[in-house]
C-alpha cells in the first residue's frame, strides 16, 4: 500500500459509495444497450448515423446523406463503443480511487475489470437475436475503457496539484 489513506475519496463516507457505484450504472447501461435484438439497435444506430450526416452535410439531398451515412456506419457505432466504455473507464478509476492501493495498481484493477466486462459484453451479445461477439470490440472497449483511465488519473493529478497548493491550474 504505496499510498496513504488518510486523504482523498477513501475516508469520505457517501461520496466512496457513490463513487463506487457509478461504474455500475455505466455497466447496467451497456447491458442494456446490448440486449437490444440486432434490428433494434441498427435502428438506434442509424438514427444517430443520419443525425450525424446531416450534421456532416445539412444541404446534401438523400441520395448523398444515404451514402454519407453508409460511410460513417462502422465509424460511428464503433466511436459509440469507445465513448461508453470510456465513460465506464473514467468511473471505474474514480471507483478505485476509494481503495487504499498504489495508483499503478487501482489503474491495472481499473482496465482489467473494463477488459473482463468488455469480454463478458461480448459474449452475453451471442445469445442476443441478431447480434454477434466480436474480439474486435472487445479491443475498441478496452481501448475507451483505457482512455478514460487516463482521464481519471490526469483529472486526478491535476486536482491533487491544485489541492496541495503546489501550482495552479493549467489555463
Amino acid at each position: 500500500m504505496a499510498e496513504s489513506c488518510k486523504n482523498g475519496a477513501e475516508n469520505r463516507g457517501p461520496l466512496r459509495w457513490v463513487l463506487r457505484a457509478l461504474p455500475l450504472f455505466v455497466m447496467a447501461a451497456i447491458f442494456l444497450f446490448s440486449s437490444q435484438t440486432g434490428e433494434e439497435s441498427t435502428g438506434v444506430s442509424n438514427g444517430v448515423i443520419e443525425a450525424v450526416a446531416r450534421a456532416v452535410r445539412p444541404l446534401a439531398g438523400e441520395a448523398e446523406l444515404a451514402r454519407l451515412a453508409e460511410s460513417l456506419s462502422f465509424a460511428v457505432r464503433k466511436a459509440a463503443h469507445a465513448c461508453i466504455y470510456a465513460a465506464l473507464g473514467l468511473c471505474t478509476m474514480l471507483a478505485m480511487l476509494t481503495y487504499p492501493f498504489s495508483m499503478r495498481l487501482r489503474a491495472r484493477a481499473a482496465i482489467l475489470i473494463c477488459a473482463a466486462y468488455a469480454a463478458g459484453d461480448e459474449i452475453h451479445q451471442l445469445f442476443v437475436p441478431g447480434r454477434s461477439g466480436e474480439v474486435r470490440d472487445v479491443m475498441i472497449d478496452t481501448a475507451g475503457a483505457a482512455a478514460g483511465i487516463l482521464l481519471a488519473l490526469a483529472g486526478t493529478a491535476l486536482w491533487r496539484r491544485w489541492k496541495n497548493g503546489r501550482g495552479k491550474l493549467p489555463g
